[in-house]
């Protein structure tokens, strides 16, 4: 998957969001509860395998991802580099933001692969390691997953 290599070089964070709603277009916000924040190398090693994960052919879907990402160069820098909204059911990533060329902008990924398993399995554990209930962020169970 191609990634805006000068971007990639600058993100020192990243958020994981457990999206609830949308986005319907590119660039339109994701809703949701930023359920992690990966710094440094574990930010590293998550674009990595972000970068590694294989295309594939369309498949139908109403774009409907569950999983996304925002990329920041500080750990206090706004606007993010770039947004990722990822769909594992027609197997395609939305990207957007300042540092994304129109081109990179849609792209499909296997969703089988051993890397995209993997992503969403980091994604997931993100989610179970949330916060108590009553403190922010939710509990798993707000997410549909067994305690």
């Amino acid at each position: 998957m191609k990634l805006p290599p000068h971007a990639v070089a600058a993100t020192t964070r990243l958020e994981v969001v457990r999206i609830t709603a949308g986005p319907e277009h590119r660039g339109d916000a994701m809703t949701g509860d930023v359920v992690a924040h990966w710094h440094g190398s574990e930010a590293a090693a998550a674009l990595t395998v972000i970068r590694k994960l294989p295309t594939s052919t369309p498949n139908l879907c109403a774009f409907a991802p569950g999983w996304g990402i925002r990329a920041y160069a500080h750990p206090d820098a706004a606007p993010p580099l770039f947004e990722a909204a990822f769909c594992y059911g027609c197997d395609e990533v939305w990207f957007w933001g300042p540092t994304v060329p129109e081109p990179m902008g849609r792209q499909l990924f296997d969703s089988s692969s051993p890397n995209a398993q993997y992503l969403r399995m980091r994604f997931r554990s993100a989610a179970r390691e949330l916060p108590p209930a009553g403190h922010p962020g939710g509990t798993p169970e707000s997410y549909g997953m067994a305690p």
